[in-house]
């Protein structure tokens, strides 16, 4: 299965999220691989390098057909990036509500079309804008699989699910666990 994680707009938590994704599924027992589209900042592999059992792809083409890949893109479309992002399986959408990113997400579904895509509202922070902007989204019917709330400071690291967790209340934490496993639902293993 290939999870692609994208948004043509930068700043939304896109490898954030992916890593995200990867330590959930890993610490589930799945076998997972990833790759690194972001050719322009690579922080997906900087983050996964030599992490035991995550191999890492820099082509979408090299992606075995066994397992979960989870794909970091890049924050601009071109031809190649649309093409990867018609061929997922399931497309997860970050977004943080802002105006340029909520017609990000519409550039998202017309690439889709009535394919599987997920969004995740990313840095949640229950301000009124926020409301409007998550209600907006329902209304235009976004499928939204969660709310990841706004975090003070959140470092990456694959080996301890706490690692991420350190900017979050418990709740928080407990609420992201839910959006992951809203993310992954049909995942198999094997």
């Amino acid at each position: 299965m290939k999870i692609v994680v994208a948004n043509n707009k930068g700043g939304q938590g896109k490898t954030l999220l992916v890593v995200m994704i990867i330590q959930y599924l890993s610490g589930k027992g799945y076998p997972v691989t990833a790759c690194d589209l972001d050719r322009t900042q690579i922080n997906l592999t900087d983050l996964l390098q030599g992490i035991p059992g995550v191999e890492i792809f820099s082509r979408f083409e090299d992606i075995p057909d066994n397992g979960v890949c989870v794909v970091d893109t890049p924050p601009y479309l071109d031809d190649g990036l649309i093409t990867v992002i018609q061929q997922a399986d399931c497309l997860v959408v970050p977004v943080q509500l802002g105006r340029n990113a909520i017609q990000g997400v519409g550039r998202m579904r017309e690439i889709r079309g009535d394919k599987e895509t997920r969004y995740v509202i990313n840095g949640y922070d229950d301000s009124y804008i926020q409301q409007q902007g998550k209600e907006y989204l329902k209304e235009q019917g976004y499928e939204i699989c969660g709310v990841i709330p706004r975090y003070k400071r959140l470092s990456c690291n694959i080996d301890c699910m706490a690692s991420w967790s350190d900017g979050f209340a418990q709740s928080q934490i407990d609420q992201i666990k839910m959006v992951l496993a809203n993310i992954t639902r049909g995942v198999k293993n094997g």
